[in-house]
């Protein structure tokens, strides 16, 4: 937060918005006993990730990185900016929702479940490209 309030990034509203989000989040990850609390929260959450995500939420100033490069003579111009609003919003999910691995044996669960996934994916990604004649 303090990078983006010296880099303008940011404005002190905007450090509100984030908190209130970060409220509910906490809300949202701490309501298991209250079904429709926790369903309530989780909406509410889920709306101010739109929000933010459409850019409904002011006071956020994301700097152009790129200005209309065209990649090839017929492309459209494109251009790319940095998103300080949604990089928060993700690091903030991570940190209210993710449960630390502590252990090997955590690590060794977490690998179990994720690793076939980019796995099997790039696998059919290779298949399927080398079938239709890309590489």
């Amino acid at each position: 937060m303090i990078a983006g309030l010296t880099g303008r990034f940011i404005t002190w509203i905007g450090v509100v918005e984030l908190g209130i989000f970060a409220i509910f989040v906490y809300l949202a990850s701490h309501s298991e006993n209250y079904r429709l609390r926790k369903f309530i929260f989780i909406l509410i959450t889920t709306l101010l990730v739109l929000a933010f995500a459409t850019h409904r939420l002011p006071d956020f100033n994301n700097p152009m990185l790129v200005a209309k490069i065209k990649f090839s003579a017929n492309a459209m111009p494109f251009s790319q900016y940095a998103n300080f609003d949604k990089a928060t919003i993700g690091l903030i999910l991570l940190g209210l929702l993710c449960k630390l691995a502590k252990f090997a044996a955590d690590w060794r669960g977490i690998l179990q479940r994720s690793l076939p996934i980019p796995s099997i994916t790039t696998t059919i990604a290779i298949l399927a490209s080398l079938l239709l004649g890309f590489v």
